[in-house]
């Protein structure tokens, strides 16, 4: 899972590093030209802003994780399918039966009780 999470965050942190280079090309640094010290530099300004910007998203990813129950050392779940039982027929007569005489009362302001 560690390995999954760490190669989808790849191509993000590649559009990231893309949208910092363009900001900071528009604040003036230059990223192909200039000595080393220059470029060292032109590096620092996108490598820092980089790391924050995946700390924060590694950080929500966990907060996401730990929100969803995220156990990596418990038991594994398995989806249950739900059956009808007896008592969900009974139940379900019972409220169809209750609603139908709600909506029989509705059109007969009078109250209706069936005379049998």
């Amino acid at each position: 899972m560690i390995i999954t999470i760490a190669l989808r965050f790849i191509p993000t942190m590649l559009d990231e590093a893309k949208r910092i280079m363009k900001a900071q090309s528009s604040r003036g640094i230059d990223f192909k030209n200039g000595h080393f010290n220059e470029k060292t530099t032109a590096f620092t300004t996108l490598v820092i802003p980089l790391f924050v910007s995946s700390f924060a998203k590694a950080e929500d990813l966990s907060n996401a994780m730990e929100t969803r129950g995220y156990d990596p050392y418990g038991k594994r779940t398995k989806y249950r399918e739900l059956k009808f039982k007896f008592l969900d027929f009974v139940i379900l007569f019972a409220l169809l039966l209750l609603f139908t005489f709600v909506i029989v009362n509705m059109f007969n302001p009078g109250g209706y009780l069936p005379s049998w």
